[in-house]
């Protein structure tokens, strides 16, 4: 993201390739998050204000479950195992 940019590899089950590249711009840089972090205090500053937040704005039961998710994901990598990831 330090470029403003992406790449996607998409699978190409074609003979003799192993995938397709696709560079998507972002034309946002030196943010290591790709601009989510100014988009995160937007958000926050347009709930203090009482107006409605972008729909990627959670609910902090959402957030919380999926950072629970990520580290399980990275537990289960680093042990090679399943984790399973109960109720909260």
């Amino acid at each position: 993201m330090e470029d403003g940019s992406f790449v996607v590899r998409h699978p190409d089950a074609r003979s003799g390739h192993e995938y397709t590249e696709e560079r998507v711009t972002v034309n946002v840089t030196n943010d290591s998050h790709g601009g989510g972090d100014l988009l995160l205090v937007n958000d926050f500053v347009r709930v203090l204000r009482g107006e409605k937040p972008s729909i990627s704005s959670t609910s902090l039961e959402k957030s919380v479950y999926g950072h629970l998710i990520g580290f399980s994901t990275e537990c289960s990598r680093l042990e090679n195992r399943i984790v399973e990831i109960g109720a909260l």
